[in-house]
């Protein structure tokens, strides 16, 4: 159980207490002839071995617990925004109407999958056409809350770098050596062969993990899977298949002091 301030500070001043009471009774004793002479450097080294011994027992108690890396999650709510001003420029304004339903339709169910099943840090979210202010860390009104309102109290700041981007799309394929892709946004000739996740990226946008699973392909699994969390348009490629609880568990797992226990064979 993590100690709080309130209840560190008073086993501190019992330690400094029992301390004081020692060098009293030491300084009141009074030792006829030459064993006091003997025994006064034994008292104050008793005085001494005390107090450095509160002082000790004191800091350890009063160290801060270790600090929770990432501190934020920002996710990504994507606008369709290019799709839009196709469709626009086209004069399908049918479908205009058509992406924005599908759009607004993901990102709920995005939104409703990371609040009930990501508990790991703070979730912040974010529309798509601010990737640029969030890449400046210009955070103010861009960041939004559950009901994408602008969040007042952030625990994040523009000199923050201890948190992660994700957004849901295809990642790219990273070797297990390579602990960064520079370009998250970057396409590959591998890019068909991997899958729809969550991408993980750092806080200057470079991938650093993702979380993907082949069988969420499955057309039979997008048909069963928890509607709660799933979404799938009709007509458009929009979609999104919930992986909030992979993310924290891994989170989780990877986390300061966790205890991993033994993989089962």
């Amino acid at each position: 159980m993590t100690k709080t301030f309130t209840q560190i500070i008073p086993g501190g001043y019992k330690k400094s207490a029992l301390w004081l009471a020692s060098v009293r009774i030491l300084a009141a004793r009074r030792i006829p002839g030459n064993r006091a002479d003997f025994l006064r450097p034994i008292g104050i080294t008793s005085c001494f071995l005390l107090f450095v011994s509160s002082f000790i027992c004191h800091a350890q108690d009063t160290q801060p617990p270790a600090r929770k890396y990432p501190s934020a999650v920002l996710v990504q709510l994507r606008s369709e925004h290019n799709r839009i001003q196709a469709l626009t420029k086209s004069r399908r304004f049918k479908d205009v109407e058509a992406v924005k339903i599908d759009a607004n339709g993901a990102a709920l169910k995005m939104i409703a999958d990371f609040e009930d099943n990501f508990k790991y840090c703070p979730v912040y979210y974010y529309i798509d056409t601010n990737l640029e202010l969030v890449k400046k860390r210009a955070f103010q009104n861009v960041l939004l809350d559950s009901s994408r309102n602008p969040v007042g109290n952030l625990v994040i700041s523009d000199t923050s770098t201890d948190y992660y981007i994700v957004f849901y799309g295809y990642p790219i394929l990273q070797p297990k050596r390579t602990p960064v892709i520079t370009d998250s946004m970057a396409l590959t000739e591998n890019h068909e062969r991997t899958y729809k996740g969550l991408v993980v990226n750092n806080y200057k946008f470079q991938q650093v993990s993702y979380v993907a699973k082949p069988a969420y392909r499955n057309i039979a699994f997008q048909q069963k899977g928890d509607l709660r969390y799933n979404y799938s348009s009709k007509r458009f490629d929009i979609d999104y298949l919930p992986y909030a609880t992979d993310l924290n568990k891994a989170l989780v797992t990877h986390a300061p002091g966790h205890k991993q226990g033994k993989k089962k064979e």
